[in-house]
């Protein structure tokens, strides 16, 4: 088990652009030695959305050295596979075409989902060129239905549950509506070991927030969950349940964590390991196996104020506090000088120079260059946050600037959030788009390289904007779609403060749902049925239903304070809005001709 390979990050770096690809062939090293049955991947396989020439045929090389082979399966997939794999309709080593000896299971990450026309990931190509087995792709959001891939090795049965990477937002308010649905074996439900793959942020099951998925959400007949996009290693609360499985009150979680560091934060600095997961019946347990091929990684913390220094100090004492760094990596893995180019260690120095002046960072690079792997990046500087009075009218434009900066953990703010947060003040609301979807279609063109993301997104809310526009027999003057366009704006941001309002802090004892459960035939059975039994369990609470949406025009039915006439707006108000009503008056022209 491996999660957050990473493919192709840095690959044009001339330390470290092969680390990623390395470190991935020494996990199916591992998985051959070990002989394991398969290999699951909990999403990330790539960096980037669309990875490079270079990285796809990099990975589609390693792929083929240990996936392809004449090495005896010894499991097999005994539920649906037109349900399982709905455009191959079979699993790669059923397929006579080709010599599986390994086969691999994955699940797409935020990274590489699926995107831009068609809806395709970059697993999908390998998917086609049968070196994966790529499942966990939901093609209706508003209603998710999963359905497991049942294995089964002598007497033991598996129910491989996966469900890729999907905007956290989005995928809350599903499970709020109570719009996800688990598919189980129709027969012996209790033989079997159920076993999800997940790749969403992450929450403690006693709170959940509206951007990560929480552990009460997942339901109790789940045995293990494997869970993707967390980098942090944390396997061995899990190695220790699996011991002991009679203590057991609901399913325990597997955070394998990545492979390769992608930031430079605390969570990175743990080991990094793979998972191999040894099941017999309901019985499992965990053995890890650390992974050689990682760059050593240590990060440190300094405040200069602690340390009484004069200016012209400070440059030669964050210089010692690096050699004392580079002296303790040497020692822990046993290593010497001059490293090699696959041993150099990352090295990371929080500074907080309150109260103090930079030193270069270009000078400071140069004296690590050949010794450590990050030498660009090796110190962070910060200082401790005032909180000054906020003046009138807004933040500034100081602090709206420092937020592009990236944190202390290394990352950098969401595109989508940042955009958000920017439209949400008067001055900046748009008028005739939404602002969250605005934010997310940005998110597409900057993240995923959807370089139509923004025209086609604005394309399609002008359309709709013009098809209410006609058919509404109440607007009739531009003074009446002036008067619409207010009312979408006062419905967007109604929209997004219940959304804010939903961001709060649930105790466990405190959420409650239920679920739909399904049932699903093996394999050759006459007809595979569903039946919908009602059954219940500790998840998220249905919160208050939020108002309706008032109707669009001004008639009878509309929201406004009935019987009342509107009155003529003011000639301020007309020159404020003289722009927005011409163009709504071109569109309205050309819907109509």
């Amino acid at each position: 088990i491996a999660t957050d390979n990473h493919l192709g990050y840095l690959e044009k770096d001339r330390v470290r652009g092969d680390d990623s690809f390395r470190t991935f062939e020494e996990i199916l090293r591992i998985a051959k030695k070990a002989e394991v049955d398969f290999v699951l991947l909990g999403g990330d396989l790539f960096h980037h959305n669309k990875p490079s020439r270079a990285t796809r045929v990099r990975a589609a090389k390693i792929l083929r050295t240990y996936c392809l082979g004449d090495d005896p399966i010894h499991f097999e997939i005994v539920s649906d596979q037109s349900i399982n794999f709905p455009e191959t309709a079979c699993v790669n080593y059923e397929d006579p075409n080709y010599n599986i000896g390994l086969p691999i299971f994955s699940i797409h990450g935020n990274h590489d989902d699926p995107t831009g026309e068609g809806g395709y990931s970059e697993l999908d190509s390998l998917k086609e060129s049968n070196l994966v087995n790529y499942f966990g792709k939901a093609t209706n959001i508003a209603d998710i239905q999963i359905y497991p891939i049942i294995m089964r090795k002598g007497k033991s049965k598996l129910a491989l549950y996966g469900l890729g990477a999907i905007r956290d937002e989005r995928l809350h308010r599903t499970f709020q509506a109570k719009k996800v649905q688990w598919v189980r074996p129709a027969d012996d439900k209790e033989e079997y070991f159920n076993l999800f793959v997940i790749h969403q942020n992450r929450t403690k099951r006693v709170d959940y927030y509206k951007n990560a998925i929480s552990e009460a959400m997942l339901p109790e007949f789940l045995d293990l969950i494997i869970w993707g996009h967390e980098h942090e290693c944390l396997l061995d609360e899990c190695i220790e349940a699996g011991e002991d499985s009679s203590k057991l009150k609901r399913f325990e979680v597997c955070q394998p964590g990545s492979s390769i560091a992608t930031s430079l934060s605390e969570g990175e600095t743990r080991p990094k390991h793979v998972a191999i997961l040894e099941l017999k019946g309901n019985q499992w347990r965990i053995k890890k196996h650390k992974l050689k091929t990682v760059r050593p990684f240590k990060m440190h913390d300094v405040v200069l104020k602690e340390h009484h220094l004069e200016e012209h100090e400070v440059e030669e004492f964050l210089e010692a506090k690096v050699e004392e760094i580079i002296e303790d990596v040497m020692k822990e893995y046993d290593l010497e000088e001059p490293f090699s180019k696959e041993k150099m260690p990352l090295i990371r120095l929080r500074v907080d120079y309150t109260g103090y002046k930079k030193c270069n960072p270009m000078r400071f690079r140069g004296k690590f260059v050949s010794r450590v792997a990050n030498a660009e990046d090796i110190l962070i500087f910060h200082k401790k946050n005032k909180k000054p009075a906020n003046k009138a009218g807004g933040e500034g434009l100081k602090s709206e600037l420092d937020e592009l900066l990236p944190r202390d953990d290394g990352k950098a703010p969401q595109i989508q959030d940042l955009i958000k947060k920017h439209l949400k003040h008067g001055m900046n609301r748009l008028t005739l788009v939404p602002n969250k979807s605005m934010g997310d279609a940005v998110h597409e063109f900057v993240e995923k390289m959807e370089k139509d993301a923004v025209n086609d997104f604005l394309d399609n809310i002008f359309k709709q904007r013009i098809k209410t526009c006609v058919q509404n027999s109440e607007v009739r003057t531009a003074e009446d779609i002036d008067a619409m366009l207010d009312e979408n704006v006062a419905d967007d941001m109604k929209e997004e403060d219940d959304d804010d309002d939903e961001d709060v802090k649930i105790m466990d004892e405190e959420v409650s749902m239920s679920y739909r459960g399904s049932s699903m035939k093996l394999k050759n059975a006459p007809e595979p049925s569903v039946d919908y039994s009602d059954s219940s369990l500790e998840g998220i609470v249905e919160h208050e239903k939020r108002q309706p949406r008032r109707s669009r025009g001004r008639g009878k039915n509309s929201s406004s304070k009935a019987g009342s006439k509107r009155k003529p707006a003011s000639s301020q108000g007309r020159s404020k809005k003289k722009t927005r009503q011409g163009s709504l008056k071109r569109f309205l022209s050309i819907s109509q001709a």
